[in-house]
C-alpha cells in the first residue's frame, strides 16, 4: 500500500496476482492466434500436400473405378482393400503435416477431408468421361507422384535431418527412420500380389 500526496491511499495488488495477470496479458493473444490461425501464416508445405494428396486421391478413386468396371467385384474389392492399406497411414500422416505447417485443428481436418473427397470425384470421372485411357491416368499419376517427391524431398527431408522439436538427438532422428521404413514395407506389401487386369475396360 502507498501513500499519495495528497494523502489518498492507492492500493497495489499482491505480487502474485501481477505475475498472474502478466501471463494471462502475454498469452491471451498468442493464443487466440493459433486458434484462428490465417491462411496467410501458413508454410508452402501445407499447399503442396493439400495439392498432392488431392490428386493423389483423385487417382485412386480412378483406379479403384477402373478395378470394379472392367475386372469384376473380386479385383475390385483387392484394390480397394489395397489403397486403403497405404491411404490411411498417410491420411494420418498428412494431417500431422497440416497442423506442423500452422493451421489448426479444425482447419487440418476439413482440408483433409476435402482431400478425401476427391477419391469419389476421380471415381465419378472414370465411370462417366468418355475417352479416358490408360496413359492419361499414367500422365497424372506420374503428376501426382512428382508433387509428394518435390513436398518428401524439399519441405519435410530437412526437418527430418535436423531433428527439429528434438534437438536433433540421434535416439529420436533413428525412431524416425525406422517408423520410415515400417511405412515404406506396408505400402509395398500389396505389390507383391501385383496382377494386370485384361478386361479391355481402359
Amino acid at each position: 500500500m502507498v501513500r499519495s500526496g495528497s494523502g489518498s491511499r492507492v492500493e497495489e495488488a499482491p505480487p502474485q496476482e501481477l505475475e498472474v495477470a502478466d501471463v494471462k496479458k502475454a498469452a491471451g493473444p498468442k493464443e487466440k492466434r493459433s486458434a484462428a490461425a490465417t491462411l496467410a501464416e501458413v508454410r508452402p508445405q501445407a499447399w503442396n500436400v493439400v495439392v498432392g494428396d488431392a490428386l493423389h486421391n483423385c487417382l485412386d478413386g480412378m483406379v479403384i473405378a477402373v478395378a470394379f468396371a472392367g475386372c469384376g467385384n473380386s479385383m475390385g474389392w483387392t484394390i480397394l482393400g489395397a489403397v486403403m492399406a497405404h491411404e490411411i497411414p498417410q491420411e494420418i500422416a498428412d494431417f500431422f503435416v497440416l497442423l506442423d505447417s500452422g493451421l489448426s485443428f479444425v482447419q487440418a481436418l476439413l482440408l483433409n477431408l476435402f482431400s478425401g473427397f476427391c477419391a469419389v470425384l476421380g471415381g465419378i470421372i472414370v465411370l462417366t468421361a468418355p475417352g479416358l485411357d490408360a496413359e492419361g491416368i499414367g500422365y497424372m499419376l506420374l503428376f501426382g507422384s512428382g508433387i509428394f517427391l518435390f513436398v518428401g524431398a524439399a519441405e519435410l527431408l530437412p526437418d527430418l535431418l535436423s531433428g527439429r522439436g528434438t534437438g536433433g538427438a540421434p535416439k529420436a532422428l533413428g525412431t524416425r527412420l525406422a517408423l520410415f521404413a515400417l511405412g515404406a514395407v506396408v505400402v509395398s506389401l500389396p505389390l507383391l500380389a501385383h496382377l494386370h487386369c485384361d478386361a479391355g475396360f481402359l
